[in-house]
């Protein structure tokens, strides 16, 4: 293992006598590794070449930029307990380096979809050069790639980036009692319990190193992680034990022996159910799939967060004014950390990651009542008493009435920003390995979520609905997709949202337009008839209109 110094050779002068000692002046970082990242690991065949690709801060003339100008500046520690290190084995550098040009879709040859804010973030700090670098990768293993530079400068650009935002796992001022939940989940933030208060919330390059020419995936689909789980769970512990049935009276019981089950019907008796806290149901399948000697990788499918405000602890879980923004990102970032050992993880997003706000549990959606009650496996009536909440609730669905920016339902682009600059700078990716290609597709989209008075639609037919099963954009990235991947590659698909969606009402070719609407029920009623020529739309079975918008 070789100790890297603590300076890049261009951003400040250094002293010839001792190349590793910069100047007091230097401020940014030379380079910004921008994959692999945190929510797209880098994958590679041991001792053979793979890409990654940089930002270079505008300081630096393209003419100085060759092979030798990074010459051991990558470096490599292994993941686990590793990470942070800055002790490490350098990368040999195969070629000399690319310039790419980034066009007005974003797009990085191809197959990288880099997210529009993280370029105009890091762009502001003079980061205006992307460069592909062709690196030798390592034995086999799970590694953090980093660059020969000072780690505090990397964490001061970042906190400069994030500007306001959360950067720090517990003891940032602003954000103090976060997770003081009274749960373990600093504990396993920092399983040593080293320098918890403020520790920095860091941008990493994980790269997973294999022989093996496929790979198999664990899939974790919906976790919707939050903080306000905990506050629900504390309160339905709080209300189980002081409501609980002793064995000797539970022929007092209305459900009298169900509840000898194994799980209690009731809900308060001695053996009563646990309740489905999400953050710990997904921390135990990662948990499961990391100890799975058979699956390779993690691809967690969208609905990362339920909202991208976080509840904070031990204030009224009813006020919005005390869920304050992108928290719920750093919680799910704390997450992932925690558990991501010698295993690479690829994250997509969904639509609940597109919304600020966060649902009364039991809101009245389009007409008819939904309640989350189910899922969290306990009653309605148990969820109206640990919430402290009637069988009234808000037409919006949200935790304040009416429509706007504080809605349930309201989404915005900008509840993705934190996770953007943190964990995954692509909204849409490629990754090729050997013998596989993987094309892994962001929600994206635009919703349609407006009531529609018709009582013949089921309820399903109500929840929002994307507008568009595939933009133009990510459309012309898949067809590079299928082009560059050789056919006798494995190709693989993730995405949050159905891309061939499996009702039958909707044929094949308008799939490619994503305009399957009917102008009154939105394409719900319709369905194909297949025939020689193939399917042929008849009239919507709701509406009767044959017309699509």
């Amino acid at each position: 293992m070789v100790k890297t110094n603590d300076a890049g050779p261009y951003m400040a002068k250094t002293n010839n006598a001792d190349p590793g000692k910069i100047n007091t002046y230097r401020k940014n970082p030379e380079a910004v590794i921008i994959y692999p990242a945190l929510g797209c690991s880098g994958i590679a065949a041991p001792d053979l070449d793979f890409d990654i690709f940089v930002l270079l801060h505008s300081n630096i003339p393209d003419e100085k930029i060759n092979k030798d100008f990074f010459d051991k500046k990558f470096y490599c520690s292994t993941w686990d307990n590793q990470k942070d290190s800055r002790s490490g084995q350098p990368l040999e550098v195969k070629e000399p380096p690319k310039k790419i040009a980034l066009g007005n879709d974003y797009i990085i040859e191809d197959r990288l979809h880099l997210s529009e804010v993280f370029w105009k973030e890091f762009k502001t700090k003079g980061y205006t050069k992307i460069y592909k670098i062709r690196l030798k990768a390592p034995a086999t293993g799970f590694y953090n790639i980093y660059y020969n530079q000072p780690q505090k400068l990397e964490d001061e650009l970042l906190n400069s980036i994030l500007n306001g935002r959360p950067h720090a796992l517990d003891g940032d001022k602003d954000f103090a009692s976060l997770f003081n939940t009274g749960s373990t989940l600093s504990i396993r933030v920092n399983p040593k319990g080293e320098q918890q208060q403020g520790q920095q919330v860091r941008r990493y390059a994980p790269l997973y190193v294999t022989p093996k020419k496929y790979i198999s995936f664990g899939l974790v689909g919906d976790p919707h992680t939050a903080l306000h789980w905990y506050e629900f769970e504390r309160r339905w512990n709080e209300y189980r034990n002081s409501s609980k049935i002793p064995r000797n009276q539970r022929n007092n019981c209305e459900f009298g022996d169900r509840c000898n089950e194994k799980f209690c019907v009731c809900g308060v008796c001695d053996n009563d159910k646990n309740f489905c806290n999400y953050n710990k149901e997904f921390l135990e399948a990662l948990g499961n799939i990391e100890k799975d000697g058979n699956v390779e990788a993690v691809v967690i499918l969208g609905d990362l967060i339920d909202c991208n405000r976080g509840y904070k602890s031990g204030s009224n879980v009813k006020d919005i004014n005390n869920y304050q923004a992108d928290c719920n990102w750093l919680h799910f970032y704390a997450l992932i950390l925690d558990s991501m050992k010698q295993k690479p993880y690829y994250t997509v997003l969904g639509n609940h990651d597109y919304r600020f706000n966060p649902y009364q549990p039991m809101p009245y959606l389009i007409g008819e009542r939904f309640s989350i009650a189910s899922d969290l496996n306990i009653t309605r009536q148990e969820l109206c008493k640990i919430y402290d909440e009637e069988e009234t609730v808000y037409e919006s669905g949200g935790l304040e009435d009416g429509v706007g920016k504080r809605s349930s339902l309201h989404i915005s682009a900008q509840s993705v920003h934190w996770y953007h600059l943190v964990m995954n700078p692509f909204t849409d990716y490629v990754v090729h390995h050997e013998k596989m290609s993987l094309c892994f597709l962001d929600w994206d989209k635009d919703e349609v979520n407006l009531p529609i008075d018709n009582p013949e639609l089921q309820f399903s037919d109500n929840l929002p609905w994307a507008k568009n099963s595939l933009s133009e954009l990510q459309i012309k990235l898949l067809k590079s997709f299928k082009e560059n991947s050789p056919d006798e590659n494995v190709r693989v698909l993730f995405s949050h949202a159905p891309i061939i969606n499996p009702y039958p009402q909707i044929g094949y070719e308008y799939l490619k337009d994503g305009k399957i609407t009917c102008g009154t029920c939105r394409g719900r009623g319709y369905y194909s008839q297949r025939t020689s020529e193939g399917p042929t739309v008849v009239e919507c079975a709701v509406c009767k209109g044959t017309k699509f918008q």
